[in-house]
């Protein structure tokens, strides 16, 4: 089931908070939070597969200096978190899933990475502008 606008806005005004959230609470959180998207073979367990093997085949550039990428069922953030290192000058990760949008979020401020995370559904005319990357990876098998 889709979350409904209210639901958008009250999480969306949770994230938007997420800054407050004291370390330790981020912390405790992250270690305790299952992740999706997973980066090395000690973590696969019964996952879809590594990630990084997914952004390898992209062969996306070294530099993404300037660019702007969104990330529609960025899940963890993973990808959104490698696009920003990157040097994305601004990097929207959407998804409908409230406990990974979170998860994100403070991996994202433990990192000190400028990502904006937003609970979106797609097409949405709030996500505004235009993108030069647009990644939609593990996320089509989703749909009806």
């Amino acid at each position: 089931i889709l979350p409904g606008p209210f639901e958008c806005w009250l999480i969306n005004v949770a994230l938007s908070l997420a800054k407050y959230t004291p370390n330790f609470f981020r912390a405790r959180f992250l270690r305790r939070a299952a992740s999706y998207q997973v980066s090395s073979e000690s973590e696969l367990g019964s996952q879809q597969g590594l990630s990084i093997n997914k952004w390898n085949v992209l062969q996306m550039p070294a530099s993404l200096v300037g660019k702007t990428v969104l990330d529609i069922g960025c899940a963890d953030g993973f990808f959104c978190q490698l696009c920003a290192q990157r040097g994305a000058a601004r990097v929207v990760g959407i998804d409908s899933a409230p406990g990974r949008l979170l998860g994100a979020r403070f991996a994202a401020l433990e990192q000190c990475l400028d990502i904006e995370y937003r609970m979106e559904i797609f097409p949405s005319p709030k996500l505004g502008g235009q993108f030069d990357l647009v990644l939609c990876l593990s996320v089509l098998h989703h749909s009806v």
